[in-house]
């Protein structure tokens, strides 16, 4: 939308337009885009896994501008970005946190808001311990928190909402594994598999493909399924230091694979 059509609805984030349409939060979704970081998250047998990508901010809003630091000169895909800042610390770059020792979580989009995103959850988190003195936090009622906190940003003139998109994982007693997500806008909905990001659509595809076939994945199919998934739809090959990978499984732990354990699952992937 042209921001001199219609300026009173484009900028004020409480005002509906004429089609019933918040376009301030819809410009949420679009800046989730701008990193073009994609992220994946499914669940298996046994197993819930998340994957994205990792990339370097090259600024404060934890943006990474598109033309500047995701090509190299020969337009070979995103190595450049982790190349083109040789003196951070590689280790200290992630989307990928544990919010309890149960949870795990990914946020797409721009860096900064993912991370407050990530503290306000790990705040929930604590604050539902000390209310009903339990340990284990259910993955359902932490994505329906955050995601009634979202909404609210929607509502407030004073407040906007977070460029991110969470996605959560756990594995419950009774249900097995969790993946739930929650958008901008304030939605949120269990998934069996689910994507986030520049390449959300490609993956949706990929995956709604694959599982058309078999839903019921071991936790190595899993764990290389959702890699592969990235790789399609970003139709590059990547080395263990450009992606994250998060996994939960029947020891209720969610835990962050090494290098060497994505070295060797990308290997597994090519032998197919």
């Amino acid at each position: 939308m042209s921001r001199g059509s219609n300026p009173g609805f484009d900028r004020h984030i409480t005002i509906f337009s004429q089609e019933g349409r918040l376009y301030q939060v819809e410009y949420a979704f679009k800046a989730i885009t701008v990193p073009e970081i994609t992220s994946v998250g499914l669940k298996g047998k046994d197993i819930a896994v998340l994957v994205t990508q990792k990339k370097i901010p090259d600024n404060d809003l934890g943006a990474v501008p598109p033309k500047e630091s995701t090509k190299t000169k020969d337009g070979q895909g995103s190595k450049s970005n982790l190349i083109k800042q040789p003196l951070i610390d590689l280790n200290t770059v992630t989307h990928m946190y544990s919010i309890t020792e149960n949870i795990g979580a990914v946020f797409t989009g721009y860096a900064a808001d993912g991370q407050s995103q990530m503290h306000r959850a790990r705040y929930e988190a604590n604050i539902y311990r000390d209310k009903y003195g339990q340990q284990k936090v259910p993955v359902d009622w932490l994505c329906k928190r955050i995601a009634g906190i979202s909404q609210i940003y929607t509502q407030n003139a004073e407040m906007r909402p977070l460029a991110c998109c969470m996605m959560l994982v756990s594995y419950d007693e009774l249900l097995g594994p969790q993946l739930y997500k929650a958008d901008p806008g304030g939605h949120y909905n269990g998934y069996k598999a689910t994507s986030a990001g520049a390449k959300e659509m490609d993956v949706r595809k990929y995956l709604e493909k694959t599982f058309r076939k078999s839903n019921i994945f071991s936790g190595a199919e899993a764990i290389k399924l959702a890699i592969s998934a990235l790789a399609d739809a970003l139709d590059d090959e990547f080395s263990p230091t450009e992606l994250e990978v998060g996994i939960v499984t029947t020891n209720k732990i969610f835990r962050k694979l090494t290098d060497a354990e994505i070295k060797r699952y990308c290997f597994e992937i090519k032998k197919t």
